[in-house]
């Protein structure tokens, strides 16, 4: 809903038991809803940077976004752990020339420096036919050189100045970047959830099948894993290596005393946000900020972590 809707509704139903728009927007906080700001960003000809948590099936939404989308294109690169600066350039200007369809360029050697590397992000925007039409989508920024996620921005703010550009959609775990657009990738709400999965499968959940849906807490991959495990009547095997990774940030987090006695507060109850621990574990992929009568709130991402944490003594 955007916020003309918003203010109309409120023009029509405000009074003693109206209903504020912070309280609107927040029931509309759901995945259909990051979706049409995207799209609506899009439409404006802006880049944006798409902030995802952990486990937020970012891959997803971009294939989905392409298929809608005849001009977009889901670009994927992933860098080994034991490249330098240097060869990360080489490869990321490579793989996106070559899932362009465009021929190897034998110069890219002679880059020394990270204007040299943004000057080739401009140049191969030259050489792409019908460039304004185009958009492109990353994911999984978060692996990325942050020098290389800091000079695609650069360059693609240099080169609007004066050429035509594409449309770039950055989606990872970052907080920040060059790009003043940004939109924060919803969870699923658990209608959209239960929808998804009725549809899928043809029919309504049992009542099994709807206490795995509430413990997900419509995160999406758990969700996507949710409906493998239905679909091969095997839920829990097909749970096991989320919940696993799940664990390990757990326990990466109890390494933090202030972090873990924080996540036994939110197991008992949503509070309000203590923006100095609970920022760094929504980053974590463990807890989700959220309004209530205008203030913010932070509870436990899911059921699931929840039950994962280990029990006080």
């Amino acid at each position: 809903m955007t916020l003309i809707e918003i203010r109309r509704f409120k023009v029509k139903n405000w009074g003693r038991s109206g209903c504020p728009p912070y309280r609107l927007m927040r029931m509309q906080e759901t995945r259909a809803l990051t979706y049409r700001r995207v799209e609506t960003t899009i439409q404006r000809k802006r880049s944006l940077l798409l902030q995802t948590a952990r486990w937020s099936g970012a891959r997803d939404f971009c294939r989905r976004f392409c298929r809608r989308h005849s001009s977009a294109q889901h670009i994927s690169i992933r860098f080994p752990n034991d490249f330098g600066v240097f060869d990360s350039w080489l490869l990321f200007l490579s793989e996106w020339r070559r899932q362009c369809g465009l021929e190897p360029d034998e110069k890219l050697h002679i880059i020394a420096e990270r204007k040299g590397f943004r000057w080739k992000i401009k140049e191969l925007f030259e050489l792409l036919p019908d460039i304004e039409e185009r958009i492109f989508l990353f994911d999984q920024i978060e692996r990325w050189p942050i020098t290389i996620i800091e000079d695609v921005q650069r360059a693609w703010s240099e080169s609007k100045k004066d050429k035509p550009v594409p449309l770039l959609i950055l989606a990872g775990a970052i907080q920040g970047g060059v790009f003043p657009n940004r939109v924060w990738l919803y969870d699923y709400s658990i209608d959209e959830a239960r929808t998804l999965l009725s549809s899928s499968l043809g029919r309504d959940l049992n009542e099994r099948e709807e206490d795995f849906l509430l413990q997900s807490g419509g995160i999406p991959e758990l969700v996507y894993a949710l409906l493998w495990g239905m679909q091969n009547d095997s839920i829990e095997q097909a749970w096991m290596p989320i919940r696993r990774e799940i664990c390990s940030v757990v326990d990466l987090v109890g390494t933090r005393e202030n972090l873990l006695d924080r996540l036994y507060q939110l197991q008992l109850q949503d509070l309000p946000t203590d923006v100095e621990n609970d920022v760094s574990l929504a980053q974590a992929g463990l807890v989700r900020i959220f309004l209530r009568d205008g203030q913010q709130f932070s509870q436990l991402r899911s059921p699931l972590i929840s039950e994962l944490l280990v029990p006080l003594d």
